[in-house]
């Protein structure tokens, strides 16, 4: 074993084939540890550090540094400074510590750290851990099933593909899955949560989330705080959980239970159920042959809202709840009467003799146009906004007092960030002897980073990886 030391100026050093130890010391050094399992520091300077073969320990230290682990198992630490770090063949552990790192696994099942600063993680091929730190990271597990921390600040996640599991924990995040059936966790934050392709499970956490399915079988949970839910395709079940949410079904035939508080839970298109649980809710079915259950609350049923609209009503209450029509409709228009055959105990709404709703096990005569109330808007699934507004004002009619609710259907735009990774490739060449020191130019590459920062203040983090049930509760229709 040769413990190769440079001078305070540029050097070049090359390993042996047994294990060395190579410092730099002071000046822009590049040291090669060729095989054998390398300790190879850089030490002040702006270094270039590769490891060759072996198990290597590759140590950056001050200055903006370029490690490449190569291949075996390496460790490797950028130390203070703008680092760019790859850990090669083999699995690899990367510590990036302070300054604007850029971080990339390559191949193999890497341990990555960011640790300080606002940095780029990116995993490569193999199943990785990537964990951000401090600073507001942008984090990308690429290929095979990885795991993604934000951990603190507000951070930016995306699985690429394979079964993934991202955590944004504390700040506000952006989590995508990407491709596969992945698992995203908002956690402390307000933060925005994209499934994307696959079979996916999202849960919002605390603060007000966005979260959206994409296509897929999604399994989608708000949790706490006013929430935004959107199944987009596939079946969905979407479940509201505490605070005011939104729920929007998308396409496909959806599952969709507002929880605590005053939600609005919008189907769209396919054939829904929805159910309002407790609170004062508004349930729109949409396109589609749809079930709606309000639970306890005033509830608000809306009724005509779109092409081939039928809407099946299990629990109209007529001392609390009500029908809401589009401005497009009036009372005048419909047809109220008893049903017949299987129907008998139920109420019939029609409107030029096409069907508009029944009403389960309720007696026709207990309807009149005092249930019916004007909602703005058309109910159109899905119109073009970027907003959420639920609001409720009184319009009063002798001695009749009616809500009269705006209800509109957001459509957050989401936009994912993808920064760019520049990986080094440093030319090694071997040296022939001679009595002068050769400099080489070494060039650092800054990776941009495009990295959402939404104002909120930062909760306590919680450093225990949550592992929440996934049984999906099933509204029971009765008819």
């Amino acid at each position: 074993m040769a413990n190769l030391i440079g001078m305070d100026s540029n050097d070049f050093i090359l390993g042996t084939p047994q294990g060395d130890r190579i410092r730099g010391l002071d000046g822009d050094d590049t040291l090669l540890g060729a095989n054998g399992d390398d300790t190879v520091e850089g030490d002040a300077g702006k270094d270039q550090l590769l490891g060759g073969d072996g198990a290597d320990s590759l140590l950056g230290g001050e200055g903006n540094d370029e490690l490449i682990g190569n291949q075996g198992r390496d460790f490797l630490s950028g130390g203070n400074g703008d680092d760019s770090v790859r850990g090669g063949l083999g699995n690899d552990t990367l510590d990036g510590n302070d300054g604007l790192d850029s971080l990339l696994g390559d191949a193999g099942d890497d341990l990555v750290r960011g640790n300080g600063g606002n940095d780029v993680i990116a995993g490569g091929t193999g199943n990785d851990t990537l964990r951000g730190n401090d600073g507001d990271d942008s984090v990308f597990g690429n290929s095979d099933d990885d795991y993604l921390y934000g951990d603190f600040g507000n951070d930016s996640l995306n699985g690429g593909s394979g079964r993934d599991q991202l955590f944004g924990l504390d700040g506000n995040d952006y989590l995508a899955g990407s491709d596969g059936d992945d698992t995203l966790y908002g956690n402390a934050g307000r933060d925005s949560l994209l499934g994307e392709s696959g079979n996916d499970q999202l849960f919002g956490g605390k603060a007000d989330d966005t979260l959206s399915g994409g296509s897929g079988l999604d399994t989608i949970r708000g949790d706490q705080g006013d929430d935004c839910l959107m199944g987009d395709e596939g079946n969905d079940f979407l479940f509201g959980g505490k605070g005011n949410d939104v729920l929007d079904g998308g396409f496909g035939d959806d599952s969709l239970a507002g929880g605590l508080g005053d939600d609005t839970i919008l189907g769209s298109f396919g054939n829904d159920n929805l159910f309002g649980a407790e609170g004062n809710d508004s349930l729109v079915g949409g396109e589609g042959s749809d079930t709606l259950t309000g639970g306890s609350g005033s509830d608000i049923f809306g009724l005509g809202a779109g092409p081939g609209s039928l809407v099946l009503i299990t629990d109209y209450n007529e001392a609390e709840d009500f029908f809401g029509l589009p401005s497009s409709l009036s009372f005048s228009q419909l047809q109220v009467r008893q049903g017949n055959g299987a129907n008998l105990r139920d109420t019939v709404i029609t409107i030029d003799g096409k069907l508009l709703a029944i009403l389960v096990n309720t007696p026709s005569a207990l309807i009149d146009a005092t249930d019916f109330i004007s909602v703005s808007g058309t109910f159109s699934p899905r119109p073009t906004t970027t907003t959420t507004t639920t609001t409720t004002t009184t319009t009063t009619t002798g001695t009749e007092t009616t809500p009269t609710p705006t209800i509109t259907t957001p459509t957050p735009t989401i936009t994912t960030p993808t920064p760019t990774i520049t990986t080094p490739t440093p030319t090694t060449t071997t040296p022939t002897p001679t009595t002068t020191t050769p400099t080489p130019t070494t060039t650092t590459p800054t990776p941009t980073t495009t990295t959402p920062t939404p104002t909120t203040t930062t909760p306590t983090p919680t450093t225990t990886t949550p592992t929440p049930t996934t049984t999906t509760p099933t509204p029971t229709t009765t008819t």
